[in-house]
């Protein structure tokens, strides 16, 4: 494995050893006809701490799981992740499942999706499961509301703390 590729890993995964081994397993698996891991094999594969307790908590959001989008989220403030940058995470994820939703209902296929909207395959399958829940304008009232939400910061109408919690909980109706 390259240096370089062991240092990306590391920062990935915030030096967690569970979540080390989970993803060294999938780069083995995914690199085993190669013999070697590089950095692109690590960029392609691999999902950061922060970004899979994103999909999670998109994930709790969708089934309606209160329990479980409050602990992801206070996970995230834990983590001092900044509210404006889990907002930002929080609205790039529903565009994305926004534009996999139009994908599918033009029949475009799993892999080009991926090619099309240049996303790693982890979050293509998490954006894909969530948008076979949701029609597109739902979907597209949802991306609305995250705009709101990222507006009325912007605009000082919310603090950030406040327009996150309010979002989370309007998603959750």
């Amino acid at each position: 494995m390259e240096t370089v590729a062991v240092r990306l890993l590391l920062e990935s995964v915030n030096q967690d050893m569970n979540n080390i081994s989970n993803e060294v397993d999938k780069l083995i698996i995914y690199c085993k006809d190669r013999g070697a891991i590089i950095t692109a094999d690590v960029e392609k594969m691999c999902v950061s701490q922060v970004e899979g307790k994103i999909l999670e908590m998109i994930d709790a959001l969708s089934a309606k799981d209160g329990r479980r989008v409050m602990a992801l989220y206070e996970d995230l403030v834990y983590l001092k992740h900044p509210y404006r940058v889990m907002l930002a995470n929080v609205i790039s994820n529903y565009r994305r499942t926004l534009k996999v939703r139009m994908c599918m209902d033009e029949g475009k296929s799993f892999v080009d999706i991926v090619s099309i909207l240049e996303i790693k395959e982890y979050p293509a399958k998490k954006n894909m499961g969530l948008a076979k829940k949701y029609d597109y304008n739902r979907l597209k009232e949802y991306v609305e509301r995250c705009n709101l939400a990222d507006t009325q910061i912007k605009t000082y109408v919310m603090n950030e703390k406040m327009a996150m919690d309010m979002l989370l909980t309007d998603l959750l109706k």
